[in-house]
């Protein structure tokens, strides 16, 4: 996060020198349809090249363009902030559609998975050791609630934030005070408001995936209208700007404020209301110039949290999975023996002897303990299965805390993967693997205890992400009852 902050900002500056060097007060109109020829040529590129190096190029082009707009006509400048939004909304969104991350105005089963793990991750640990309520389920219910709202709405999200990056780099390029963005944007904004409402009530009719995205897109014109006059409804309260910061922070955990920013700021235009502005005593105070050193204070103190969160997690996944990262000695000498009728492989440990299903139990609505438990086994610790993992595969494994990518580990997944399940009774031995146990790099990944505040941890990858990180014995990932992915997550059972 810290680095794709100091990144934007230092895209932001590079773009203004640049246009400072090659701009004029007005620029000509050949310079609109270059940049127009150039991004849609990009954006269709996007199509069948889904490579973050296209986007950048798209970021970066679009930046430079709008800086060179703004040295134009207000009229132009009010066009440059629309083109901006146009074409990082475009981009992303098509970025991500590429990617098999989003669909329709939904993210895809794997980020919505990648969501959940996220924000388990850093909520549910800093909950138990800060809030003391592992035993209450509020923390499971706000975690399911923000990942629910990201994964529902993440076009929606995508669109917002879009437009608050055109606003705020526009706001930068400017050499003069820009109105408040919103709907007046646009030529006709009343007209807008109705095409709006009734692109809304399409999108929600029609059963195609894509009929709501023009609604989503003209949506933030409207969000920001209606935050707006919030604000301007506020002028009396000197914490106005915390109550609307609050606001926008519980967008993603209540879809509705959004929704309901929307409808307020169609209900402005529709009845004038910004025209009694002065009636009222509310001043429209213009949008000035903005400095890079608040989005790097900004980004900082995000990145700050996020750190201390994840800190938290890391203490609490090292307190309950002490030996995860050990090396490979705490194998012992004797080989895994392998009964295949009660398909279990026993481990003899320096610890003690360790007994594991061979394969993955697959999940139902009882959750993963149960499903143990009616065979007569339990879930394995995060222990058993590290060392499990670590005791079939001794020459890939490397020790310690995990910092990067193990391709060892990710070139014998493949190997596997490229191979096909075995047999039942087909022996997978080989030099390189000491244990018949199935699945522990490939398949679903595994529930193997309860965490913290009642978070489950899962161990190893799932073939459904495609990230080559979770490829290790020592990935961990975090989840709740709630959002479990029955898709993505078995169980792994021991006695």
């Amino acid at each position: 996060m810290l680095g794709a902050g100091l990144l934007l900002a230092a895209t932001l500056f590079g773009a203004r020198q640049l246009a400072d060097r090659l701009g004029t007060d007005e620029p000509p109109a050949w310079r609109a349809v270059l940049f127009l020829f150039v991004v849609v040529g990009a954006l269709a590129a996007l199509r069948f090249l889904p490579h973050a190096g296209v986007l950048a190029f798209v970021t970066l082009w679009a930046l430079v363009g709008a800086a060179l707009e703004q040295r134009g006509s207000a009229l132009r400048g009010r066009l440059a902030v629309l083109q901006l939004y146009a074409v990082l909304f475009a981009s992303a969104y098509l970025y991500g559609h590429a990617r098999g991350l989003i669909s329709g105005s939904r993210a895809s089963a794997g980020l919505s998975f990648a969501f959940v793990d996220q924000l388990t991750q850093i909520a549910l640990p800093l909950a138990d050791r800060v809030l003391a309520l592992s035993r209450g389920a509020a923390p499971q219910v706000a975690t399911h609630a923000v990942a629910a709202g990201l994964s529902g709405h993440l076009a929606l999200w995508l669109a917002i934030a879009a437009f608050a990056l055109a606003v705020y780099a526009s706001a930068y390029f400017a050499r003069r005070p820009l109105a408040l963005p919103g709907a007046q944007l646009l030529p006709q904004p009343r007209v807008a408001a109705l095409v709006f409402v009734v692109l809304a009530i399409a999108g929600g009719v029609a059963p195609l995936p894509f009929a709501s995205l023009p609604a989503i897109a003209l949506a933030p014109l409207f969000v920001a209208d209606g935050g707006a006059l919030v604000h301007r409804w506020l002028s009396r309260f000197r914490a106005r700007g915390l109550v609307l910061l609050v606001l926008v922070a519980a967008f993603p955990l209540v879809p509705a404020l959004a929704l309901g920013g929307a409808a307020l700021g169609v209900v402005s235009q529709l009845l004038g209301l910004r025209e009694l502005l002065p009636f009222a005593a509310l001043d429209e105070a213009p949008l000035r110039r903005p400095r890079l050193s608040a989005l790097l204070g900004f980004v900082v103190l995000s990145s700050a949290c996020v750190l201390g969160g994840s800190t938290v997690a890391h203490g609490a996944l090292r307190r309950g999975s002490p030996s995860l990262g050990a090396p490979a000695q705490v194998c012992g000498s004797a080989e895994p023996s392998v009964d295949w009728d009660a398909r279990t492989a026993t481990f003899a440990l320096p610890s003690g002897r360790l007994t594991m299903d061979l394969d993955e139990t697959p999940l139902d609505e009882a959750g993963p303990a149960l499903a143990c438990e009616r065979a007569g086994k339990r879930l394995c610790t995060s222990d058993e299965w590290y060392l499990a993992c670590a005791c079939t595969y001794p020459l890939e494994l490397e020790a310690g805390t995990k910092t990067s990518t193990l391709y060892a580990f990710v070139a014998r997944a493949d190997r596997e993967r490229s191979a096909g399940p075995p047999e039942p009774r087909q022996p997978t031995l080989a030099s390189d693997k000491r244990s018949e146990l199935r699945g522990l790099l490939t398949g679903k990944s595994e529930v193997v205890s309860q965490g913290a505040a009642r978070a489950l941890l899962v161990a190893g990858p799932n073939d459904a992400l495609h990230d080559p990180w979770t490829v290790d014995c020592r990935h961990r990932s975090f989840t709740t009852e709630r959002a479990l992915p029955s898709q993505f997550v078995a169980a792994r059972c021991c006695r």
